[in-house]
């Protein structure tokens, strides 16, 4: 009587049916699961249909489904119309997807245990086998399965030598040098295109996570959007992805036509546009249709998990070179917790982890505590992170915005101060100005503030550029 290896198709049909019954279980299941992890040559098949649909799709409604099976010609190979159905009808909602999912990942690796195990007699009973390379062979075999090295140990030579995508680290000073020379930033990562920005910061660099902290009113998702233009300007098309959590996507895409035009909000929503402006906006429109790469997720109440494998299929599928999300709060922790601390807490972390998991930079914006309204001085810190001290401790750089005008009309009317607080990159803590332009609501000019508060260097933006 032959024994099969540890397996439960009951399982795998509760898995897949959740996938085919819920988008939340779909975010989660698809990326953490591969057709190895199903026994049954079918459910192998349907997982990986789903998983290609998946990539297309963001929900499994069986009426589209199906038609794409059929188109493929893998249908059949799925069971029919009617396995599928049968497996989506198997999953109850409510009931604890994650409970079984995680039952069945323990049975898969329990036949990777067994594998291994395998192939460790199999190279035992060779002739002339090495029991030390076998030994050797044989747990990192079942250490990959525990999760335990999923990259292994580097030593200093071998990063040494392949330090950067410029090959060795004698390479990667050599480009530095040559950047330096053609009078071009010597950093590796996406420029803002704001020079003193990116002289501070050394470029939004991959595997980085960069918090922008403000208290309401106070222009984190004018920023951001401005971020967003200067890094497409000058015919660039780097692809950007934006999870705009307050925001529907229809409005930030109008406040971008207005960044773009150099045309305020309220003009363009009382229509209050002169022909010349029209114009502008039709010429914007042109070139958002045709050389902007951005992609805008605005779900509403999502869960840590699903933004993270939203984020994953925009790099994916479109590769997508540096991320927003406006804003942190309005993410949902996947635990339940007492303190709305601990679950801030998960987040952060697990945007951290993200980042270097998907190794491009990620800019999130963040709510800080209103308690800055009742101090002698304003001015944000680190410690007003709402929530969290982990906010601070997680991100590689914070970047503070205050408006000084905001409680003071005549202290620096019509500037947004950005305060570098903690640059873990480069080092840099200092305050930069970007000033209102004074024909759009929206577009903002950099100036140097210098290392302190009180000392405003008077170089103009243009002349920046030309040091």
């Amino acid at each position: 009587m032959q024994i099969l290896p540890p397996n439960d198709e009951t399982l795998e049909n509760f898995v897949l049916g959740a996938i085919l019954g819920s988008v939340n279980a779909a975010n989660e299941l698809i990326p953490r699961f591969s057709e190895a992890d199903f026994y049954t040559h079918q459910n192998r098949a349907i997982f990986l249909e789903l998983k290609s649909y998946f990539k297309q799709d963001a929900s499994f409604d069986l009426n589209l489904l199906l038609p794409f099976l059929s188109k493929k010609g893998s249908l059949e190979s799925c069971g029919g119309r009617e396995r599928l159905l049968a497996l989506y009808l198997n999953y109850s909602p409510g009931l604890d997807y994650i409970h079984y999912a995680d039952r069945l990942a323990n049975l898969s690796n329990l036949r990777r245990v067994l594998a291994s195990c395998r192939q460790g007699i199999d190279s035992a009973m060779k002739l002339n086998a090495s029991s030390e390379e076998v030994c050797d062979d044989l747990h990192k075999g079942l250490f990959k399965i525990q999760g335990l090295v999923d990259k292994k140990s580097r030593s200093a030579p071998e990063i040494l030598q392949d330090y950067s995508e410029h090959g060795s680290f004698i390479n990667h000073l050599s480009w530095m040098i040559n950047q330096k020379s053609l009078g071009k930033p010597p950093y590796t990562g996406v420029p803002s295109n704001y020079p003193i920005l990116d002289h501070t910061l050394g470029f939004f660099r991959p595997g980085c996570i960069y918090y922008l902290g403000a208290r309401t009113h106070m222009g984190k998702t004018t920023f951001i959007l401005n971020l967003i233009k200067q890094m497409t300007s000058d015919g660039k098309q780097t692809p950007i992805g934006l999870f705009s959590l307050e925001q529907p996507a229809e409005q930030i895409i109008r406040s971008l036509v207005c960044i773009y035009s150099d045309i305020k909000s309220s003009n363009f929503e009382d229509v209050n546009m002169t022909p010349e402006d029209i114009m502008k906006i039709h010429n914007v429109y042109d070139h958002l249709q045709n050389h902007f790469k951005l992609l805008i997720e605005d779900p509403q109440g999502i869960k840590l998990s699903h933004l993270c494998a939203r984020a994953r299929r925009m790099v994916e599928n479109n590769g997508v070179k540096v991320i927003f999300i406006d804003y942190l709060t309005l993410i949902k922790a996947d635990n339940k917790y007492n303190t709305n601390h601990m679950a801030t807490n998960e987040i952060s972390k697990g945007i951290q982890a993200l980042a270097r998991e998907l190794n491009v930079p990620i800019i999130c914006a963040a709510q800080l505590n209103r308690g800055t309204v009742n101090r002698a001085n304003p001015s944000p810190t680190l410690s007003d992170f709402r929530e969290s001290g982990s906010i601070e401790e997680d991100c590689d750089v914070a970047m503070l915005l205050h408006r000084p005008d905001y409680y003071d009309s005549m202290n620096f009317p019509g500037q947004l101060h950005v305060i570098i607080a903690k640059n873990r990159q480069r080092g840099i803590l200092k305050k930069l100005s970007f000033t209102k332009n004074h024909n759009s609501e929206v577009l903002w000019e950099n100036k140097d503030l210098g290392e302190h508060v009180n000392e405003i260097k008077k170089e103009t933006y243009s002349q920046f550029n030309d040091e």
